[in-house]
Order: C-alpha cells, then sequence, then structure tokens
C-alpha cells in the first residue's frame, strides 16, 4: 500500500488528510464511537476525491482549452503570414509589371520620336533638293533662252527673257518623245484596260459573269493577261473596286493599257565618241558571251555594224503594227555592234531582241500588254540583264512583272528619261528594283535634258556617243537612253562571274559626282567598271 501511494502522489496528498484525522480521533478516546469514526472518514474521503476529480477536471478542460486556443492561434498566424505573403508578392508583380510596361512606353515612345525625327528630316531634305533642282532648273531655262535670243535682245531686254522662259520650257518638253512627259499620264493609254493575275483568279472571274476579249497565259511569270476593250470614257478605279470585291485586293493586277515610247535619237553631230572610248571596260569583256536582252523598236540587222552580230528578233506588235528600226539599232549598236571600224561594248553577247515598239505618228510607242508580253519572253531566256531604253507612266501590271523577275535574279537597267529637271518621274525606271540610269558629257556634267530625282541610282556616258542609224550609217546622239546600255554591260559582266552583292558594290564602285554621297542629279555616281 505505501508503494502505491509514493508511486501515486495526487492519491498521497488525499489520503493523508484523511488518516491524520482517524489517528487523531483514535488516541483520543470517548471522543467519538468506532461508527461515527467510519462515517466522518468516509465522508472527508469523499470530499477529497470529489475535489481532486474537480481539480484534474478543470486542468484537462484549461489543457484542452490551451490546445483549441493554440491550435486557432497557429490557424489565424498561418492565414495572417499567408495573406501578407501574397499581399507582397502581388506587390512585387505589380512593381515589376508596372516597371515592365513603362520601359516598354519609353521604348515605343523613343522609336515613334526616332521615326518622326526621321520624317522630318527627310521632308526637309525633300524640300531642300526641290528648292535646289527648281533654282537648278530656273537657272537653265534662262540660260537657254539667252542663248538663242543672243544679240537680238538689248540690255533691257531681259524682261522679254523672263517672260520667255515659260515658253522654252513647254517648247523643250514638247520636243521630247519620252511618255513622262506627253501629259497626264491618265490619258496615256489604248482603248482596253488589263487584268494580271493567277489562273484560277481568271477563273473566279470568269464565273462572276466577267467577260474577256483576250486572254494570254504568260509561261515564263505564270501569270495570265486580260485585255477587255473599254468605251471612249470610263474610270478605272471603279472597275478595279469592282473586281476587288469580287476576289480580294491582293489578288489581281488592275491598270489601263498605257503607252510608251523609246523616243527619239537627239543627234548632236556626224563625230562624237565611240562606246570603247567613252567608257573603258575591262579588257575580258570583248570576249565574254554575255546574255543580255532588250525591249525597244525595230533593228537593222543589215547594218554593218550587226550583220555579225549574235542577234534573236522575236516582235510583240498590236495588229498591224509596223516597226521602225532607229531607236533599237541605235541601242543594241552600242551593246554588241562588230564592224571593222566601229564595236560595241561586249560584241560576243548573245542578244534577245523583243520589238514592242512600233511606229506611230513619227514616234516609236508600245503598249503595256505588248511590253508584258515582251518581258515575259526574255524571263525565259536565262539572261544576265535586261535593257529598258524607254519610258513612260508608272502601270500596276507593269511593276508587278518587272518585281517578278527581278526577284527571280535578272536585274533590269532603264534610262532616267529625257523630259528635263522638273519632269515627272519616268518609269519603269522608277520602280525600286530597277537601276535607273541618267546621262554625262565626257567631262562629267550631266545631261541638260536628263530627268532627275530620287528614283536616280547611276550615271554613264550618254552625251554624243556616236552608234549605228538605220541604213548604214553612224551617227551621235545624246540621252539617257544610251546610258542605258554602259550600265547594262557593267551589270551583266558581274553576273556572269557570279559576284554576290551586285547592286551594293555596283553602287559603291562609282566615281562621285555632284554633292558628297548619293544627289538626285547623278544618283550614286558614274559607274567605274574596272574598279
Amino acid at each position: 500500500m505505501w508503494s502505491d501511494v509514493t508511486k501515486t502522489p495526487k492519491l498521497f496528498n488525499t489520503w493523508l488528510p484523511a488518516a491524520a484525522l482517524c489517528l487523531l480521533l483514535l488516541f483520543q478516546p470517548g471522543l467519538v464511537g468506532a461508527a461515527e469514526f467510519g462515517v466522518a472518514f468516509e465522508s472527508l474521503l469523499e470530499e477529497e476525491l470529489e475535489e481532486q476529480m474537480t481539480e484534474e477536471l478543470e486542468e484537462g478542460l484549461e489543457e484542452a482549452l490551451e490546445d483549441d486556443l493554440e491550435e486557432e492561434l497557429e490557424d489565424e498566424l498561418e492565414e495572417e503570414l499567408e495573406e501578407e505573403l501574397e499581399e507582397e508578392l502581388e506587390e512585387e508583380l505589380e512593381e515589376e509589371m508596372e516597371d515592365e510596361l513603362e520601359e516598354e512606353m519609353e521604348d515605343e515612345l523613343e522609336e515613334e520620336m526616332e521615326d518622326e525625327l526621321e520624317e522630318e528630316m527627310e521632308d526637309e531634305l525633300d524640300e531642300e533638293l526641290e528648292d535646289e533642282l527648281d533654282e537648278e532648273l530656273e537657272d537653265e531655262f534662262e540660260e537657254e533662252v539667252e542663248d538663242e535670243l543672243g544679240e537680238e535682245l538689248d540690255e533691257g531686254g531681259q524682261g522679254q527673257v523672263d517672260d520667255l522662259i515659260g515658253e522654252v520650257g513647254s517648247r523643250r518638253t514638247e520636243d521630247d518623245f519620252d511618255a513622262s512627259v506627253l501629259g497626264d499620264s491618265d490619258q496615256q493609254y489604248v482603248g482596253e484596260w488589263l487584268i494580271l493575275a493567277e489562273t484560277k483568279t481568271m477563273q473566279l472571274l470568269a464565273a462572276e459573269g466577267y467577260l474577256f476579249d483576250k486572254q494570254t497565259t504568260l509561261k515564263g511569270l505564270g501569270l495570265e493577261l486580260v485585255q477587255v476593250s473599254a468605251p471612249g470614257s470610263f474610270d478605272i478605279d471603279a472597275i478595279r473596286g469592282g473586281i476587288v470585291e469580287v476576289i480580294g485586293s491582293k489578288m489581281a493586277d488592275v491598270d489601263v493599257n498605257h503607252l510608251y515610247t523609246a523616243g527619239e535619237p537627239d543627234i548632236t553631230s556626224e563625230g562624237g565618241f565611240k562606246p570603247a572610248v567613252a567608257m573603258q571596260f575591262p579588257t575580258d569583256t570583248a570576249t565574254l558571251p554575255l546574255r543580255i536582252g532588250m525591249v525597244d523598236g525595230g533593228i537593222d540587222t543589215s547594218h554593218p555594224a550587226l550583220s555579225k552580230s549574235n542577234i534573236e528578233l522575236k516582235h510583240f506588235l498590236s495588229e498591224g503594227g509596223r516597226p521602225l528600226s532607229r531607236h533599237g539599232t541605235a541601242v543594241v549598236s552600242l551593246l554588241c555592234a562588230s564592224d571593222e571600224g566601229y564595236t560595241g561594248l561586249a560584241p560576243k553577247s548573245h542578244i534577245f531582241a523583243a520589238v514592242a515598239f512600233e511606229h506611230e505618228a513619227g514616234r516609236e510607242v508600245s503598249t503595256t500588254a505588248n511590253m508584258i508580253l515582251a518581258l515575259d519572253w526574255l524571263s525565259q531566256q536565262q539572261l544576265h540583264v535586261i535593257n529598258l531604253s524607254i519610258s513612260g507612266p508608272p502601270n500596276k501590271l507593269l511593276e508587278r512583272v518587272i518585281n517578278r523577275i527581278t526577284a527571280n535574279g535578272i536585274n533590269i537597267v532603264a534610262s532616267a528619261g529625257n523630259g528635263g529637271p522638273a519632269a515627272p518621274s519616268a518609269y519603269p525606271a522608277a520602280y525600286e528594283s530597277v537601276i535607273a540610269v541618267t546621262a554625262v558629257d565626257n567631262a562629267n556634267r550631266v545631261y541638260r535634258r536628263a530627268n532627275r530625282g530620287k528614283y536616280l541610282d547611276l550615271a554613264a556616258p550618254g552625251v554624243n556617243i556616236r552608234h549605228a542609224r538605220s541604213g548604214g550609217e553612224y551617227v551621235s546622239s545624246s540621252g539617257t537612253s544610251f546610258a542605258a546600255p554602259f550600265v547594262s554591260i557593267a551589270v551583266a559582266r558581274l553576273r556572269f562571274f557570279e559576284v554576290e552583292n551586285l547592286k551594293r558594290k555596283l553602287y559603291r564602285s562609282t566615281v562621285d559626282l555632284g554633292p558628297a554621297g548619293w544627289d538626285p542629279v547623278f544618283g550614286f555616281g558614274l559607274i567605274s567598271p574596272g574598279n
């Protein structure tokens, strides 16, 4: 029993007071009897047990409450910590996003400001160039008028000179045969409108009820050309809009059948500079079998300068059209003539001559449709270059054809036009994919009637150049038409040797003329074939 008591402190604490009381009662005889002692002891023991149980219950309850409280506190603390962590993460994320957004906005703002600044600078430069061109044009007109009047004007005749400037300007442009100065480009067309598109697109238009007068498959270009007769007055924009509604804006090109001219040689003298004298090429150029295409007028292949040349002719004329052999004969002689006293720049070349210009009222003219047919044929001949010594208005179909040909690796060189410093841009030279050529004399001065503008790329000899003339003669003429062949030979030679980045190397090897760098008079400068 004592061992149980020692092992149970709480029971010991309860039993000990009760035992002490019992001893006291036992040793005090007469105080209580045995029965009374038992009752008292039992009562006392019950009270002690009740108190002990109460304490244990209270302690158990307190512990349970404490545990619950601790769990609640832990849960609340965890929730608070999670909320605080989420808030901190959200704030950090928001700050990062705000910083990134600010950086993006700053970058966009900087780019916009840079673009605006570049546009403003370009506009200012364009205005300055236009002002310079206007001033140069006025000076040239005044000089020309004064030269024409000469001694007929006395010292007080300057007023008459001023009055005649406008008249001379008009007369100068009328003397040229370039279509770019014949008037409003929208009126330079025959009575047809044209569609250029893929075969499936044409089938769709036919299914929608469109009727075509003539449809030609362009095998080299992989396109279909449709010609439709038009009344004397029609709205090409309305026609284009109707087709767009049916097939979409990028499925076909629609335009009128514009007119182009090969120009009339501006004969200057009986002397002049032979091609090899006007510009020296590397000696191997005379032996290279270059493949050169050209779209021009007729060619007098019986001329002594051309009778031994390798020239392949194919005609692309209107029904009943008759070619003249003036402009084409002059241009091809600069390329490949092979006579005892006169040779072209590359006499061993194989020339593919597409005759698309015909006689009309003393001019040599062609249509957009005939030129497209000619270019389609040339695109199939594995050429090194195509020479276009022609000019006229812009045309959507012609632009698409030229872009497709150049994208396939055939460079196109075109004359810049002979409309004068104030003339509008001449096409196809003004298309971005074309190399536009102006003319200079033997002192590197620009040809007085050459076009000027942002589309010019290169300069080449084109003033007082000696060439073959139909009928067996030789004469000298001036014009950008005679400058283009020099650049065509330079391009063909680089293509023959498979030079990469051809345009870049061609432009960087020039002799800079005029203001430093590119300018609207000489482009990047005079070509330098030996450089």
